[in-house]
Order: structure tokens, then C-alpha cells, then sequence
């Protein structure tokens, strides 16, 4: 991903040095150039597209549960044969407009890579994990399981070599916890709440680092499938018998509305973020799909009353929600549905059952199996994705994901049309944008707030940390800026 803008593709900061599609008639190949004599770590030879064609055969081998399978393993019609390698730093990927998508290289670039010799030689997966190497500018040390793991960094590394010698990074299940051990001078980064700030704030030696607008929480209504799917419910109040119906459309204005996301932001995030107009990755000013009609949603209890009562629903529902934490934005995810489920009891009359449980595996599995029906739940994640891929992709807005919040056949027809334009990116976006005005005028779920990344860090170690825009991923260790 470019860091200049934190979205576009940008070979320059990955393995992949460059690519070319050709549509000639019905056939799509995706040539890719993969950067040269890049080594794996600790002198297991020299990364080459046979490691690159062997990463792809395991990640759409039977029984692969990552979001993205679906695709991968559509691009090659689930035969890694269709992958050609010319030579070691080039490979070619035999694909169909049947098969393929436009923009497929973006679904590939981000995928993980294996060192063939190496994972045959320790004896496969399981043994693999227990010493893995690879390209990046960190390699393995040690793994406590459970408890943490060490790394050292990759000296004269080919991308952005790190400034520290090594990084341990600990579960610390309690935030108490980790600000004491920050306070104290046992570790040197701690990934803050809002909330948590002013227990750091003003303290010897701690300093607060931002990655501004880098995650977005929403809402998603459960059961929002194709209508002649099991997992489709004609009795929910956001479904009815058809979704896209007036009244269906109403219940789901109703309950957009009738939450207060100023004192959202203001009470829970600390004004450590904005309210937003839209979910999905749409509300992004900068973006190439944005529209500019896609305005915040005043608050407005009385009009969320008055939508109820048209769409017949005057003496309110009963539901369940779902309540749990993520990564991206801890137990916030969790308190912003509380808080959501609140607004909807005062101010809708509809009667809320939370279901405290964990995004993995219990509503993960649920999405994949289009069990959701009766259910709504916040999603909370990092803002640096191209809203394309996102919805063409095995995850998670279209009939043909492998993962899906919801499936709807308006959408659909945008994205799988956007799915062909193999050449036209302005075209791709445009059907996104139509998208997105469904989404808006239809209420097919609803933005909540953007938020900043907060990390508290020691100051005596570190004086800052260079991320991309709209991202705030630990994983960029290696950007960490070490204090003079």
C-alpha cells in the first residue's frame, strides 16, 4: 500500500515490482515481476516465484478459512496449474474474465508468502509455526505461547530497515496493567483507549503518538441476505419481505437516527475521532469514489419515532445484539454498541438483548454460515482500503463472498458489472459510488464515528512513528522512530 495516501497500490513497497494484465478476447493474464534477489531470513536462500506459486497452492488448499480464499481461489479456477512460472522473477496467472476480477493483483499483492524448501524441509505447517521465516524487516526469535514473542531486526533490509535492535511484543490481557508496566519503564509502546489517555496524560517520560481517522466503526444488520437464501428472515423489522421496501427502509432510518454520534464521539472516544456519514470505507473525502451528498445524519429521536410509526412499528421490536471487542479499537467496539442499543431502547421503545461474546470464532463462523438473522452488532477496523476491493472481494459485501455481512441483488449488479471492467478503474469507482448512494438512501447499514489510532510510548526511547496515512497497524514496527 502507497504511504503517501495509505490506499493505492504501490509497488514500490512490496515484493511484487511490477505488473501487467492482458485481456485478449476471454482470456486475462496477470503477469507478475517480483523483485529480485530479496532473501529469507536467517540464509534459507533467495525468494522466487516457485515460493511465490507454493504460497498460492496453500492458501487455496482445501479447507482454507481466511476471508479471501474465495477469489484466490477462483482466479486460478482452483487449479494452481493455471499459474505459470516463466522464470525466477517472473509468473504469469492464466485467468478468464470468468473466472478473474478487475483489480485481482490488490487481492494477491496483500496475500502471505511461504519459503517452499524450508516449510517442506521442517516437516509442513504445523512445525513451520513453530520457527517461521520470511522476507520482512523483523525476523524470528522466540514465542512464548500465550505470554509473547521476540524478534530481531533485519539488518540492511531491501524496504525500511528498523531503527531498534529487537522488539518484544507482550499480551497484556489488563490496561491497568500495561500503563503500569508503561509507567514503570517495562515496555516502551502501549496501544491506548481514549478512555485510557488520561491515566498517561502529563506523565514523566510518556508521550502520545495519533494516527488521525485510521478506524471506522459502524453498524451491520444481521440476516441481510438473498431472499431465497435459509439465513433470510421475512419477520425482522429491517428485512420484512423484501428488504429494499418502504417500511424495511424506514425501521432501518429509524434506528440510524435515532443515535446521538456527537455524544458518542465526545463520551466514549474523547473527541479522539468525528462522527460519519457512511460505513464500508465510504466516508472518505479523498477517495475517488466519495460523493459529497453522503452527509452526517443529524441526530433526531422525534423523526426516528415518527419513521417507526410509519413503517407500522409504533410500539417497538425486540432483538439481539451482539457485544464484543476487536484489534482495531479494543472494548470500544463493545461500548459503542452498548451505547447504540441504549439510544434504540430510550428513544425507539425496541427492546435490545446483548449476546457478550467474541468476534472470533463465534461471529466470524455466523458470517460465514449466513447465520445472523435477528442479530446487529458494531464492526470496528483500520480505514486504509480501497472500497472495490473490499466489496468484490471473499469478504464481505456481495452474494458471492465467502464471508458476508449482507448480500443484496442492487449491489451486486454495481459490484460483479465493476468486477469486469479489467481496464477502467473511473468505471469501477463510479459503480461504487452507486453504491454508496444505496447504501445512504436505503440505510443498508450506517456509519457510527472515525477514530484515531493512540499509541502512549516512552519518550527517552521513542520520539515518533512515520505511518502511512489512515493506518495505525503494529505491525509497522520497523517505522518507529528512536528518540536521540
Amino acid at each position: 500500500i502507497d504511504r503517501d495516501d495509505g490506499i493505492s497500490l504501490n509497488t514500490e513497497f512490496g515484493l511484487m515490482s511490477a505488473f501487467e494484465v492482458n485481456v485478449v478476447g476471454n482470456s486475462v493474464d496477470l503477469v507478475m515481476h517480483i523483485r529480485p534477489n530479496i532473501p529469507w531470513h536467517k540464509g534459507e536462500g533467495i525468494f522466487t516465484t516457485e515460493d511465490f506459486k507454493f504460497s498460492y497452492g496453500q492458501m487455496i488448499r482445501e479447507g482454507g478459512l481466511f476471508a479471501n480464499v474465495g477469489n484466490m481461489q477462483r482466479f486460478v479456477n482452483n487449479d494452481i496449474e493455471n499459474m505459470e512460472v516463466v522464470d525466477e522473477t517472473t509468473v504469469i496467472l492464466h485467468s478468464t474474465k470468468e473466472w478473474g476480477i478487475a483489480d485481482m493483483e490488490r487481492t494477491i499483492m496483500s496475500q502471505g508468502i511461504l519459503p517452499q524448501a524450508y516449510f517442506e524441509r521442517v516437516g509442513g505447517e504445523d512445525e513451520f509455526k513453530l520457527s517461521p521465516i520470511g522476507t520482512g524487516p523483523w525476523q524470528f526469535l522466540e514465542h512464548r505461547p500465550g505470554q509473547s514473542y521476540k524478534v530481531e531486526a533485519v539488518r540492511d533490509h531491501w524496504l525500511k530497515e528498523a531503527e531498534f535492535d529487537t522488539l518484544t511484543v507482550v499480551k497484556v490481557p489488563e490496561s491497568a496493567t500495561q500503563i503500569a508496566q508503561l509507567l514503570a519503564g517495562q515496555v516502551d509502546i502501549v496501544s491506548m483507549t481514549p478512555r485510557q489517555i488520561q491515566e498517561v496524560q502529563g506523565r514523566s517520560n510518556i508521550a502520545l503518538i495519533r494516527s488521525p481517522d485510521a478506524i471506522e466503526t459502524y453498524i451491520v444488520y444481521g440476516g441481510m441476505v438473498l431472499e431465497s437464501k435459509e439465513g433470510y428472515d421475512p419477520t425482522l423489522p429491517w428485512t420484512q419481505e423484501h428488504l429494499m421496501d418502504e417500511s424495511p427502509t424506514l425501521v432501518r432510518r429509524a434506528m440510524s437516527i435515532s443515535i446521538d454520534r456527537e455524544a458518542i464521539v465526545e463520551r466514549l472516544l474523547f473527541g479522539e475521532g468525528r462522527v460519519a456519514a457512511m460505513p464500508y470505507f465510504f466516508d472518505n473525502s479523498e477517495a475517488p469514489w466519495y460523493s459529497s451528498r453522503w452527509t452526517v445524519r443529524p441526530y433526531d429521536p422525534e423523526g426516528a419515532k415518527q419513521a417507526m410509526i410509519d413503517a407500522g412499528f409504533e410500539d417497538g421490536f425486540t432483538i439481539k445484539s451482539f457485544v464484543f471487542a476487536m484489534t482495531e479499537g479494543g472494548n470500544l467496539n463493545g461500548d459503542i454498541q452498548e451505547a447504540i442499543a441504549g439510544f434504540w431502547e430510550d428513544n425507539l421503545g425496541v427492546k435490545v438483548e446483548r449476546v457478550v461474546t467474541e468476534y472470533r470464532p463465534t461471529v466470524r463462523t455466523r458470517l460465514f454460515d449466513r447465520t445472523t438473522a435477528g442479530f446487529t452488532w458494531t464492526f470496528t477496523q483500520g480505514t486504509n482500503t480501497d472500497v472495490y476491493n473490499y466489496f468484490s472481494g471473499s469478504c464481505c459485501f456481495n452474494s458471492a463472498s465467502a464471508l458476508g455481512h449482507w448480500e443484496i441483488p442492487e449491489t451486486d449488479a454495481f459490484i460483479f458489472a465493476a468486477e469486469k471492467e479489467f481496464g477502467d478503474a473511473a468505471f469501477r469507482y463510479n459503480q461504487m459510488k452507486q453504491v454508496g448512494d444505496l447504501i445512504y438512501d436505503k440505510y443498508l447499514g450506517f456509519g457510527v464515528a472515525r477514530s484515531n489510532v493512540i499509541f502512549a510510548v516512552r519518550d527517552d526511547k521513542i520520539s515518533g512513528w512515520d505511518f502511512a496515512p489512515l493506518t495505525g497497524r503494529q505491525l509497522d514496527f520497523n517505522y518507529v522512530i528512536k528518540a536521540n
